[in-house]
């Protein structure tokens, strides 16, 4: 490069720099310390620091009103709440939200953070769920006959012929109105609604449940087969599964199918021939599996 243009470019280079320089000192003013008789220096009481001067300081201490977060909009106001309702612990705090998907997850986390199964139903999509984590989280399967709920207000519906109970519904609350609604004949005005005489209960078994997954969670993760009756039809597997987990031959007379080729599976898993001995109709692979 040639030595003019070098120096060209090193005296744009130069001032640039001093223009960010002066930017800088008239957009940030440097505090001066006070100096006490000690010897100790200190900010002034007035002095704002810069890196905070944008906005509010918010108090998300337990305890601490959620009016803090007023002062906050959108989706910086929503997590204020939201982490407001974590930290006390308390759901209502979440009804603050306006926006009914950001306030049931504010609800969730609440619940779960404290195994407080008593706010999942102020939740309007997902009750089912919360009722499932924490009965998870807790070991609490008898909390897992409560993720019927949505399916329980149906037909609770139907049985009084109310269907304004519907209303309160999350995501069953097409198949609750459709107990009551039916399609309108092709010669039927077009605004008309044409109700079932009497509601349709079938209607309600649309709406899906988490009971069995719920106590199936449970059961897989607690190694613990009293809980595969409660699943149905996949309670075989559930059986098996924890069998093999637990590689305890006895898990597997509770199968109703599929037995002996479970007690034949821990025979070869613990390098037991005896146990094929109680392998019935697998008895014989058993042996020449170990063989």
């Amino acid at each position: 490069m040639p030595s003019n243009v070098k120096i060209g470019v090193i005296a744009i280079v130069v001032v640039m720099a001093a223009v960010v320089v002066l930017h800088y000192l008239q957009q940030s003013q440097v505090p001066e310390y006070i100096e006490t008789p000690s010897g100790d220096e200190y900010l002034p009481q007035d002095y704002v620091d810069p890196a905070t001067a944008g906005g509010p300081e918010i108090d998300l201490s337990e305890g601490s009103a959620p009016s803090n977060c007023a002062q906050l909009e959108g989706f910086e106001k929503e997590s204020c709440i939201h982490a407001s309702a974590v930290i006390q612990g308390n759901p209502e705090t979440c009804n603050s939200i306006e926006s009914v998907y950001a306030r049931d997850n504010c609800i969730l986390e609440v619940a779960i953070t404290t195994g407080n199964e008593e706010a999942c139903p102020q939740i309007r999509f997902g009750k089912e769920d919360c009722f499932s984590q924490i009965a998870l989280q807790e070991n609490r399967p008898e909390l897992c006959e409560k993720t019927t709920i949505e399916k329980d207000v149906c037909r609770n519906a139907v049985q009084q012929n109310d269907i304004s109970i519907c209303d309160s519904l999350g995501e069953g609350k097409r198949h609750c109105m459709n107990a009551f609604i039916k399609q309108c004949p092709d010669d039927a005005p077009l605004a008309q609604i044409c109700y079932r005489s009497p509601p349709d209960m079938t209607q309600c078994d649309s709406i899906i449940d988490l009971r069995g997954s719920c106590y199936a969670d449970i059961a897989l993760e607690k190694n613990n087969p009293a809980l595969c009756a409660e699943i149905g039809e996949l309670s075989n597997v559930c059986y098996f599964t924890i069998a093999i987990n637990t590689l305890d031959a006895g898990v597997c007379e509770f199968m109703s199918e599929n037995r002996d080729n479970c007690v034949a599976t821990i025979a070869f898993e613990t390098g037991n021939p005896s146990l094929c001995e109680k392998a019935g109709t697998e008895r014989q692979n058993c042996l020449a599996d170990l063989s």
